[in-house]
């Protein structure tokens, strides 16, 4: 009792930077059926409209006067009963010191007095991610840790299966059993963060992970965060027991359908490896409608999310600097103009950078206003940690010089962790190439393209050099030539091709487009219809991914209407 005590008192201390957070008139929290203070176990979800949502700063959001039950304050600092739900997902902790969800968020929040503080699960904007936020209430506070942290040594976990991984003998108090299923009270955090939610089937943790735990008997089963191996990703893995059970993720609706233009936002593959790329989340939301506006925006050294509306017509490219969310909104299309990646060395990279649903077309390599060349439509030197999602990129095969053009996406100089995701690539005589030979021996270019569509392109669907990539769930749809190919592989790299669609292509995969070969691995997986055989001259690497994927990987035969129905910007 004396320890639950002393963490309360140490609590209130530190909670809370402000009490004064009154709303201003005309900000009230406008749902139908808003809760009183109930004495009903759990509440009813109620939904959070987005356009109650204001900047706090840093990661931090509030709705004000929420007015659900008594909020936390300085006298009482963990009263409050409400939890927070992220798309039906229990966020985590509750009661956290304001300053902490504004620098570290993560999914931490707090309800104070009649103020909802809190941060999305990744640090995203929740006015833009498309997740639905709900909360509930019931009769007993959000239970806060009780114990101090008890570090996880990495030589004590375990593969289990899938994505989870055992500590066996965890030796922290009574665990879950078929006739107590939810008695424990440990509470897991990945680098302080709480993973959540407890008490999970041990299948859910196998399959899809992401968090999900379970105190077992004496043995703790848990997946990392987003799935990479906790014995090797550098994090930290803590536990903590309480005088309460730790909590069963509170029943939900199904959420409604997310407002968002895209209809899946959820990251998967290299750029949620080595760190998470959440681009300009945090900072300022600006929407620009001309050019100039654009570049001043994208070149800012601030984070910044950039909503672009309309159509802006140019030459040339944007720069792009690190911490920048660059979205189009319904239909917005850069015409002429591409986006700029580049970093100048492997001192000065740029990093942490989403593009996601925008139409970018016809950017000429050689610019004929500057004269300035190597002009994609989007182009990466020197990046780190970058998610092109639901784009767009065309060019035209209207004119026979094949440098008219250059690529839709090219990535090199030492360029790591990309994700290219449900876009797609169309009319162009090159589509993507990822590396050159500067790369070679630098172990960089780690880049993921699944659920995309390249449709009557030549060649470089994409072309690796010196690279380890994964290309799934790709639906590849008529080679704008015979003599081109989709997947090439040269210069010792290593590509895992798995479930693709090859429709009426010519040369759906080559390892011998020049005397520099590389390899792919599971060639079999894929789907070939009224296209030629693979052309692979070396054996199969057995490549790897160090992250999960399954609950996206579609079959091969299904690839085709799966990505038709869902790739490319609304």
């Amino acid at each position: 009792m004396s320890l639950l005590v002393c963490s309360v008192l140490l609590f209130s201390q530190c909670q809370k930077d402000t009490q004064d957070e009154a709303a201003a008139p005309g900000m009230e929290l406008e749902v139908t059926d808003k809760l009183a203070a109930t004495t009903s176990a759990v509440s009813a979800p109620v939904t959070i409209p987005t356009s109650s949502i204001l900047v706090e700063g840093g990661y931090a959001f509030k709705v004000k006067r929420i007015n659900a039950v008594t909020g936390d304050s300085g006298t009482q600092p963990t009263i409050s009963t409400l939890r927070v739900y992220e798309n039906g997902r229990e966020l985590s902790p509750a009661h956290a010191p304001h300053a902490d969800i504004r620098n570290s968020g993560r999914g931490r929040y707090s309800h104070w007095v009649d103020v909802l503080y809190f941060s999305s699960s990744d640090n995203t904007d929740p006015r833009t991610n498309g997740r639905t936020y709900t909360y509930t209430t019931g009769t007993a506070p959000a239970p806060v840790p009780t114990t101090p942290p008890v570090a996880i040594s990495t030589s004590a976990i375990l593969v289990e299966s899938g994505n989870a991984f055992i500590v066996k003998r965890i030796g922290a108090g009574t665990g879950d059993s078929g006739t107590q299923p939810t008695v424990s009270t440990l509470r897991l955090y990945e680098n302080g963060v709480e993973l959540s939610p407890a008490h999970a089937p041990h299948a859910d943790i196998r399959n899809s992970g992401r968090g999900r735990y379970s105190h077992w008997g004496d043995a703790l089963y848990f997946s990392s965060s987003d799935n990479t191996d906790p014995r090797t990703n550098g994090r930290k893995y803590t536990y903590t027991t309480g005088s309460t059970a730790t909590p069963a993720p509170a029943p939900a609706p199904a959420p409604a359908p997310a407002p968002a233009p895209t209809p899946s936002s959820e990251l998967i593959g290299y750029a949620a490896v080595n760190g998470m790329t959440t681009g300009g989340a945090g900072g300022q939301t600006v929407t620009v409608s001309t050019l100039s506006a654009l570049k001043s925006a994208a070149g800012s050294s601030s984070p910044m999310i950039i909503q672009v509306s309309g159509t802006i017509t140019g030459t040339g490219s944007v720069v792009v600097k690190s911490n920048k969310t660059i979205v189009g909104l319904s239909g917005a299309t850069l015409n002429g103009v591409g986006l700029r990646i580049f970093g100048t060395s492997t001192s000065a990279y740029v990093k942490n950078v989403i593009v996601k649903n925008l139409k970018i077309k016809n950017v000429i390599q050689v610019d004929p206003a500057t004269g300035s060349g190597d002009n994609d439509c989007i182009g990466l030197k020197y990046a780190d940690h970058v998610w092109i999602d639901h784009c767009e990129l065309s060019a035209d095969l209207n004119h026979s010089d094949w440098e008219y053009y250059d690529g839709l996406i090219d990535i090199s100089k030492q360029s790591d962790y990309v994700t290219i995701s449900w876009s797609k690539l169309m009319n162009s005589w090159k589509g993507s190439f990822v590396g050159g030979t500067s790369d070679a021996g630098t172990n960089k270019l780690h880049v993921t393209f699944h659920h995309n569509l390249f449709n009557n392109l030549a060649e470089r669907g994409p072309a690796f050099i010196y690279s380890t990539s994964h290309v799934f769930n790709n639906y590849y749809l008529k080679s704008a030539n015979t003599g081109g190919y989709a997947v090439g592989s040269r210069y010792s790299s290593k590509v895992l091709v798995e479930n693709n669609y090859f429709e009426s292509i010519s040369n759906p995969i080559r390892t011998d487009i020049e005397s520099n070969v590389g390899y792919v691995s599971k060639v079999s997986s894929n789907y070939f219809k009224s296209s030629g055989a693979p052309r692979v001259t070396t054996s199969d690497p057995g490549l790897t991914v160090p992250y999960s994927y399954s609950s996206v990987l579609t079959p091969a035969a299904d690839v085709a209407s799966v990505v038709l129905a869902g790739a490319g910007a609304k």
